[in-house]
């Protein structure tokens, strides 16, 4: 539906204040866009974003809701995140088709977003058709004219996240920075598993899982890629048989517990500059990963310390 978006419509409700919901579930909807950067207070295409006290469209949001669900809905050129799970436990994301989302390009967003989640899961859904400059506006930069989003994203800015598990995913036609970003900036990420997604990535370049990307603030573009600082770690992921034409990587030097890399396929085509895995773990597995295409380096090991 259309809606007139004031300065207090759709304003935010406090839900942690109370007990949790629980056992809602949000199937068969479709949510669309028709006009993302006119649904935001102030759209700057000089920065590709919503400016000021303006925020990108969502699509659905939840948050304090225990053993809740989104299934089955269709999710269509949102501006920021698609499907939004929240502070909660025993979460299902499952086979949504996501489609254009996000559709402002410097919005950071998420087709799927999991953060402060206990136990959840993200399985068997469709993102497909990211574009890097999906309002056609990308001539009009003055900053970086990328889309700096992912297709899924387990984010810590709400709290940690644990036994997590993303299965069984086809991400495809994304021309945006990250396939599936695990990211520890604000707490620690631990118990995450990654396997059997297929991730294809547009227009990888000379940018895959380059530390220092040419030219200089263009972002590498990564099918998996976990992120974040140094104080807070990443421990016990697992990422095993996803099929991919980016490289992953582990970002930073340090903050590491057990990370695993087995069984994956990371194939570049034509050899591309830029690296196929980017790892460091304490203790790090690397094993059975078949790596072809990549002009820099196969493996990378970052992080090692002598203990």
């Amino acid at each position: 539906p259309a809606f007139n978006n004031s300065s207090t419509y759709g304003g935010g409700k406090n839900c942690s204040s109370g007990a949790h919901l629980t056992n809602v579930h949000v199937s068969g909807i479709k949510f669309h866009d028709d006009d993302p950067t006119n649904h935001c207070q102030s759209y700057s295409a000089a920065s590709g974003a919503c400016e000021g006290d303006g925020e990108e469209t969502h699509g659905v949001f939840m948050s304090d809701c225990d053993n809740c669900s989104m299934v089955g809905n269709w999710i269509s050129d949102i501006g920021d995140e698609g499907l939004v799970y929240l502070n909660s436990s025993g979460g299902v994301i499952a086979e949504n088709l996501a489609t254009g989302t996000p559709s402002i390009r410097s919005a950071g967003g998420q087709a799927i977003e999991f953060s402060g989640m206990t136990g959840g899961v993200i399985r068997d859904n469709v993102v497909r058709d990211i574009l890097a400059d999906p309002n056609s506006d990308a001539g009009s930069c003055t900053t970086r004219c990328v889309n700096t989003g992912s297709a899924i994203g387990i984010n810590t800015s709400s709290g940690a996240n644990e036994d997590i598990i993303v299965s069984g995913n086809l991400i495809i036609d994304i021309d945006t920075q990250i396939g599936i970003s695990v990211n520890s900036s604000s707490n620690h990420n631990s118990t995450i598993s990654i396997v059997d997604n297929q991730i294809e990535m547009d227009n990888i370049g000379a940018f895959s899982c380059l530390q220092t990307p040419s030219p200089p603030g263009t972002p590498s573009q990564c099918s998996i890629s976990l992120n974040g600082s140094d104080t807070n770690k990443r421990s016990d992921i697992l990422i095993q048989g996803n099929i991919t034409n980016a490289g992953m990587t582990t970002v930073a030097t340090s903050g590491f517990g057990p990370i695993s890399f087995v069984d994956n396929q990371i194939d570049g085509g034509t050899p591309t500059p830029g690296r196929g895995l980017v790892v460091g773990g304490n203790p790090l597995l690397v094993e059975g990963n078949h790596i072809r295409g990549f002009r820099d380096e196969g493996i990378y090991v970052i992080g090692l310390t002598t203990d």
